[in-house]
């Protein structure tokens, strides 16, 4: 077990910036010095930013940057906060200011900042980085990272950070340009990450949701960071984690009863846009669902997750109306596998299925639905332009 010491303790519910603060200035001062700086966008109150203050917001803008403005920040994550393992940047570096002229201390200064750092202190930071230039020996998937080491907990943690750089614009103009120039196993494949990937990787970490903070986690993921059960490994972010394809991953331990469990979930809101074809499970994982047809998915909780979680907290499936053939439903419905596999199991269940079109047609089909979506808008715009033109014919005639 880690020591603790005048550095480190255990115990942090919340992360403990030591920031400066321009004290003298006016909030509309502040503001203007941070809309003027690689800041702009971001406000104190603004989830993910560490400053909590338009004046810290600024300095923070302005100032050269020091690893002590980390504070405490858990390092370790264990069972539960108050077993967490944190250090003090602020303390541990409390004589030595940080000289990012030196190669050692800007290596080692990238390297924390990008595992802890809030939004405004990774932005103020990579605007201080060529893009050609390595930030620690992980690169800038460190943030993506960082997520991944206390899985439920951290990934929640995280979340508003790691939804920040995972935005399409903001991927493209923070993450994309710096890919590949990691070293190792990080390098492994780095520059052709993309948010897709690592949204499906980190689903794998929230696997199955079987407790109410780990069913929170999973939601977080696939309906904020947009993941899905990858078919292939090649949609996956190999350089973060080393891993099979989700479905594989989804039926490793043979339980099919987990497997009903996360596709119970997967595929809740039933309105939903249908899995891509790089999404959905093939016959054999169907087949290997219906072993979860007479299964009970309700189980009590451990020892273990009743002391994370709180002694009244409870397996989520309890609040849920669970049967087998709602859960094909539901698979129907989001089009969770391919037709042969979906026709196995309404037929196990006595319901009727249509295959959709798929493979070739269905792309065809895609690209025929775009082309009239875009037919449509271009006649509704004429549309608007003509009558436009009708009513100012008419006021002239008026005239």
């Amino acid at each position: 077990m880690a020591e603790t010491g005048a550095f480190s303790g255990r115990g942090l519910s919340a992360p403990e910036f030591n920031l400066p603060s321009l004290q003298g200035l006016s909030e509309s001062t502040a503001r203007r010095l941070v809309e003027a700086s690689p800041l702009q966008g971001l406000t104190p109150d603004m989830p993910g930013v560490s400053s909590k203050t338009w004046q810290e917001l600024a300095a923070v803008a302005t100032q050269l940057p020091d690893i002590r403005w980390l504070g405490r920040q858990v390092f370790m994550w264990c069972g539960k906060p108050e077993e967490d393992l944190w250090n003090d940047f602020a303390m541990l570096h409390k004589d030595q200011s940080t000289d990012l002229e030196n190669p050692q201390h800007r290596d080692h200064f990238g390297e924390k900042v990008l595992r802890y750092g809030g939004i405004d202190l990774v932005l103020r930071t990579l605007a201080l980085f060529m893009p050609e230039e390595r930030i620690g020996h992980r690169g800038v998937l460190t943030l993506f990272v960082e997520p991944l080491q206390g899985r439920t907990r951290s990934i929640l943690h995280y979340s508003s950070r790691t939804e920040f750089f995972l935005r399409r614009e903001n991927f493209a103009k923070y993450v994309q340009p710096r890919l590949g120039h990691s070293e190792g196993d990080w390098a492994m494949h780095a520059d052709e990450v993309t948010p897709q990937k690592i949204a499906n990787t980190m689903l794998v970490f929230v696997m199955p949701p079987a407790t109410p903070r780990k069913l929170q986690a999973f939601r977080l993921v696939v309906q904020t960071f947009g993941a899905c059960l990858a078919a292939s490994v090649s949609d996956m972010a190999s350089c973060l984690y080393i891993t099979s394809s989700g479905w594989d991953e989804l039926f490793w331990t043979g339980d099919a009863r987990c497997a009903a469990r996360v596709l119970w979930y997967l595929c809740e809101d039933t309105d939903a846009p249908a899995f891509p074809p790089q999404a959905r499970g093939q016959t054999w994982f169907a087949e290997l669902l219906l072993q979860a047809q007479h299964a009970l998915l309700e189980r009590d909780l451990d020892d273990y997750e009743l002391e994370a979680e709180g002694p009244d907290a409870q397996d989520p499936m309890r609040l849920e109306d669970f049967t087998f053939p709602e859960l094909v439903r539901r698979c129907v419905a989001r089009r969770a596998f391919v037709n042969a596999g979906l026709e196995q199991l309404c037929q196990a269940v006595g319901l009727e299925f249509s295959a959709q079109p798929e493979g070739p047609e269905e792309e065809l089909h895609r690209q025929a639905t775009t082309q009239e979506k875009q037919a449509m808008a271009a006649l509704a715009t004429a549309c608007l332009h003509l009558a436009e033109d009708c009513r100012t014919a008419k006021r002239l005639r008026a005239a």
